[in-house]
């Protein structure tokens, strides 16, 4: 009788499930942080805190039988002199509570600094600079803007393991007042290692003891450099 051996049933590679349409130079270093919202795609790279904007025109991406055709990124502004360093998140977010769309651009870099940029002209409509209570910068690890909260909340995660909270409100209040930065509207250590991702989650309800009955809340989710998550 033969010698009948079995071995593991070959799965057939089902192959890439993705085709690349576009490919750019869009910085000279690594990537750190990328955005894409309303046709319009956010880069930044390496070390120089610049941001650089592409237009990707509607259509572009549709299955499309002439390669001839195809409708390739478009070189826009490029966002600079806000940061020092890596930038480490990009966000879109409404100057007011009831707008129908985005008007500003979020940027944060690990030097400690974040800043406000008009989507429409590019211009910088404010910085400001994380400092500690011996005026040393904070580095920021990440970001993330919440609307659920009646105004809208950008929270930061910081490498000292501390979420730092600001109105956008109260920013663009000072901007318009003489550009000083306003005092945060919350801070508090949420791991005892650093922030690594943080997540505004939107509306919750969170019942306390101190209350009758529940009180309308935002649920915000941070991560550590220890491995832990925790919801808040």
């Amino acid at each position: 009788s033969g010698d009948l051996s079995s071995s593991p049933q070959e799965v057939p590679n089902p192959g890439t499930p993705f085709e690349v349409l576009h490919q750019i130079r869009a910085h000279e270093e690594v990537i750190s942080a990328l955005l894409f919202d309303d046709h319009t795609l956010y880069t930044a790279g390496g070390d120089s805190g610049e941001i650089r904007s592409w237009s990707i025109p509607e259509g572009s991406g549709e299955d499309n039988n002439d390669a001839s055709v195809a409708v390739k990124m478009i070189p826009g502004k490029i966002l600079s002199g806000a940061h020092s360093d890596r930038i480490v998140a990009l966000k879109t977010l409404s100057s007011t509570q009831d707008a129908v769309h985005p008007d500003l651009l979020m940027s944060a870099s690990i030097d400690g600094s974040f800043a406000l940029w008009d989507i429409k002209s590019g211009d910088l409509v404010t910085r400001c600079q994380m400092l500690d209570d011996s005026a040393e910068s904070i580095m920021i690890n990440c970001a993330d803007i919440d609307s659920g909260a009646g105004s809208n909340v950008i929270y930061f995660g910081t490498c000292g393991g501390y979420v730092v909270g600001y109105c956008v409100s109260d920013i663009i209040g000072n901007a318009s007042a003489g550009g000083v930065c306003p005092i945060p509207s919350c801070r508090f250590q949420a791991h005892e290692q650093a922030v690594t991702s943080i997540l505004a989650v939107g509306k919750g309800t969170s019942a306390s003891s101190a209350l009758p009955q529940a009180r309308s809340t935002s649920i915000l989710l941070t991560g550590g450099a220890d491995g832990s998550v925790k919801q808040w």
